[in-house]
């Protein structure tokens, strides 16, 4: 696993655990590279179940693009997950 990747999944488990604790319908966060705005990640709750996150990142024109919705059971546990967009190198996620 690349370290793009890790960052990705990083996201979205922070993602996760923030929605999961708070109420608001949507969050947005920057991602900083060295003090300077690089990205951003936007979480929406469609539901009281649904979530939709979508993750953008670019380094030099390079970077991730995803969008992502998932749902959780009544205990927090994701039951449903579709992904789409493109990797650091730009080919289809």
């Amino acid at each position: 696993m690349n370290s793009c990747n890790r960052i990705v999944i990083a996201f979205a488990a922070a993602a996760i655990f923030s929605l999961s604790q708070s109420q608001a319908s949507e969050r947005v966060d920057k991602v900083l590279m060295q003090g300077n705005p690089a990205g951003s990640q936007t979480l929406r709750s469609e539901s009281a179940d649904s979530t939709q996150a979508e993750y953008s990142f670019n380094d030099r024109g390079r970077g991730d693009h995803i969008i992502a919705t998932w749902k959780l059971d009544a205990a927090g546990v994701p039951i449903e997950y579709q992904g789409h967009g493109n990797d650091y190198m730009k080919a289809p996620v």
